[in-house]
């Protein structure tokens, strides 16, 4: 029997409606919905853009992953598979943080750590203190808002393919026990996930993919903030290949996809590969 899956767009970037990447999920949107329907799978749609929200970046933002939360709780009560499709990459907060457990762990596609503090970061975007929020190293109050949210433990977390990561971050990371896989060698990431679920023992894992984690050479540019050395979408799919073997995938968030940086599409096409292999992986074993 078919499960449904929920897609969940959230269009939004630093607290603007379809401004910069939050045009990310508009232009996913289609494409997704689409590629599952052709693998026969039921979809539903969902459009998180609330006529009203507070000004301010930080407190609307929290306002929008709160309001995301709860659809989230609407969404998992079916028993559907949730796939987030969002500006930032704090969309992951509420898709990754409900109650799941100690054997729930996270595995986070990045070029950038986003493990910066208040105190650490130099930019002062709140983005970039993503994950930080996840594993409950900032924001705590503000999270804590957020219906059915827990922060998952900094050792269940595995950061991959980041490649720009400050100097105060790396400290954070091995601080906290975060473990960061940056690129490596053709099948080296893969067999370090597989052995980092099994030693952990992870029953389900959350994934998330900040989109600029593919290398803006061999597949094109994100965003703003594309790295270069970074990922192919063979080696996405490879890892994500091992993590749905070694766990259970439980959920999917995309972020930072500005379709206007991305000129040749490629970001495009290997992102709704990704999370074809994602959903295939989840639902049809």
């Amino acid at each position: 029997m078919p499960r449904e899956v929920a897609i969940i767009t959230v269009p939004y970037d630093s607290g603007r409606k379809l401004w910069r990447m939050g045009a990310g999920p508009a232009a996913l949107r289609g494409g997704v919905a689409s590629a599952l329907t052709r693998s026969g799978h039921v979809i539903t749609e969902t459009v998180l853009a609330p006529a009203e929200l507070l000004e301010l970046e930080i407190a609307g933002t929290f306002e929008l992953y709160a309001r995301l939360g709860a659809e989230l709780s609407v969404v998992r009560s079916r028993g559907a598979f949730p796939v987030v499709l969002g500006g930032n990459c704090g969309c992951a907060i509420p898709t990754a943080g409900g109650p799941r457990g100690d054997t729930r762990g996270i595995v986070w596609f990045d070029a950038h750590a986003d493990y910066n503090t208040p105190e650490t970061t130099s930019s002062g975007f709140l983005d970039g203190m993503g994950l930080a929020t996840l594993t409950g190293q900032c924001w705590q109050a503000l999270a804590a808002r957020i219906d059915g949210f827990q922060p998952l433990s900094p050792q269940r977390a595995a950061l991959v393919g980041a490649r720009d990561v400050s100097e105060a971050e790396r400290q954070n990371l091995e601080t906290a026990g975060v473990s960061w896989m940056p690129p490596a060698h053709e099948g080296e990431l893969a067999s370090t996930m597989h052995a980092w679920i099994l030693d952990r023992g992870l029953a389900e894992v959350h994934v998330h993919v900040d989109v600029d984690v593919f290398d803006p050479e061999i597949v094109g540019r994100a965003n703003a903030y594309a790295a270069p050395n970074g990922l192919s979408e063979a080696e996405v799919i490879s890892v994500l290949r091992v993590a749905a073997e070694a766990s259970r995938i439980t959920s999917l968030s995309i972020a930072s996809y500005d379709p206007l940086q991305d000129r040749a599409g490629g970001v495009l096409a290997a992102t709704l590969s990704v999370i074809s292999e994602v959903v295939r992986s989840s639902l049809d074993r």
